[in-house]
Parts: structure tokens; sequence; C-alpha cells
């Protein structure tokens, strides 16, 4: 399966959170807030749209393959219906 077939849209933030927790897998929302909202006067939806759907997975030169093949397998089965 290729990645880029793949559809994430449908994967809620929290949820794919949880299933890779349950999995040992840290991830974290790194931007839980856009950061523009501190300034009132700026309307950014596209931003506040993509803030609320980004997921940081783990990602260090000390991973062993066998671990980031898990984290990509792991992650590839969100996409999954």
């Amino acid at each position: 399966m290729v990645a880029d077939s793949l559809d994430f849209h449908h994967v809620d933030r929290d949820e794919a959170q949880s299933s890779l927790s349950s999995s040992r897998i840290d991830s974290g929302a790194r931007y839980p807030v856009s950061l523009h909202r501190g300034d009132p006067s700026r309307s950014l939806p596209v931003v506040e749209q993509i803030a609320e759907r980004i997921l940081s997975l783990p990602l260090c030169a000390e991973l062993f393959e066998n671990e980031l093949d898990r984290i990509i397998e792991e992650f590839l089965q969100l996409a999954r219906p």
C-alpha cells in the first residue's frame, strides 16, 4: 500500500494518539492551539483546521529500522477503514 493513496482525513487526532499510545508509541499535538489566536484581528481558518489535526510522531536518529517500521505500520493502520 502506498502512503500517497491513503486518506487520513477521517482520522481524529485524539483517537489516533490513543491508538498509538496503546501500541506504546509516543505522539503529540505540538500546537494544540493556533499560534495566531493571540491576535483577535487575525482570522486564519485553514491554519486552525490544520492545527487541530497535526500529530507529531517519534523521529530521531536513535530509532532502529524495525522501530520505525512498527511506527509506520501502526500509523498506516489508522488510515484503513
